[in-house]
């Protein structure tokens, strides 16, 4: 089934729709299990990450973030770089596409945009704060 499509092939209202969390949500390298960042957007084509780092352009980089509680909200997608932009204090801002990401992830993906579009739904310049745990961590 293609990314953004529900069954029957009728496109998804969620689709080409970005959310920002209201909540800071880590991703994790699933290799090394280190924070790589946090999701600034995301929507079922697409995940903007904030990071320290720019990450490598035409790779395939494999992440991990949890959009609930348990194993149940742990998503895993392969990702590709498609933009990346200096933010302010030594950020970056980086943009994604989804490559590769399971039925049940996109399923996860899909239920948690419907449930929070209309929190958030437009771009944000959140940066984080020097007591961050993130920030700490040097992400």
């Amino acid at each position: 089934m293609p990314l953004g499509a529900i069954d029957g092939g009728i496109p998804s209202p969620a689709a080409d729709l970005r959310v920002t969390p209201q909540q800071r949500i880590p991703v994790i390298d699933p290799r090394t299990l280190q924070p790589v960042g946090w999701l600034e957007n995301i929507s079922l084509k697409g995940v903007m990450i904030l990071s320290r780092e720019s990450f490598v352009y035409r790779r395939l980089h494999d992440v991990r973030f949890a959009l609930g509680q348990g194993a149940e909200g742990i998503v895993d997608a392969g990702i590709e770089l498609i933009w990346a932009k200096a933010a302010a204090d030594s950020y970056v801002a980086n943009g994604f596409a989804i490559r590769r990401i399971a039925p049940v992830a996109l399923t996860r993906l899909r239920f948690w945009i419907d449930q929070h579009r209309h929190e958030r739904s437009h771009r944000s310049n959140r940066l984080p704060c020097a007591n961050d745990p993130l920030g700490v961590a040097g992400i």
